[in-house]
């Protein structure tokens, strides 16, 4: 682990009033695992039950898209449902890839153009 849970136990639980957050750099499944080596069944269960919560909530793209709208969600939120969102989301990364250098370009003393 980058960062060891043990550590995050003993230093960040006191001071979150006993609330359980999981560290970015801890995945679901090992964070599952310590509490549950630690002897923390309440929150472990409290866990479990949150990852099932989500996992039934998460439809963040559609797998069988029925309606215009929900592949025009697909469309923009998973590049991989079609060739065309793969396509578009290279064209996204693109042109914002452009802005941020010509942005960066504007601010170059040497590249000013002064208007007459």
């Amino acid at each position: 682990l980058k960062c060891p849970l043990y550590l995050w136990l003993e230093y960040n639980l006191p001071q979150s009033d006993g609330q359980f957050y999981r560290p970015g750099c801890v995945s679901h499944d090992q964070f599952a695992v310590e509490l549950q080596f630690f002897g923390l069944m309440g929150y472990y269960e409290a866990y479990l039950a949150f990852l099932t919560k989500e996992k039934r909530k998460d439809n963040s793209t559609y797998a069988d898209p029925k309606t215009r709208i929900q592949r025009l969600w697909n469309f923009f939120k998973d590049p991989k449902s079609s060739q065309a969102a793969r396509i578009w989301a290279i064209i996204d990364v693109v042109a914002i890839s452009l802005a941020v250098v010509l942005f960066i370009v504007e601010t170059v003393p040497s590249v000013k153009v002064e208007l007459a």
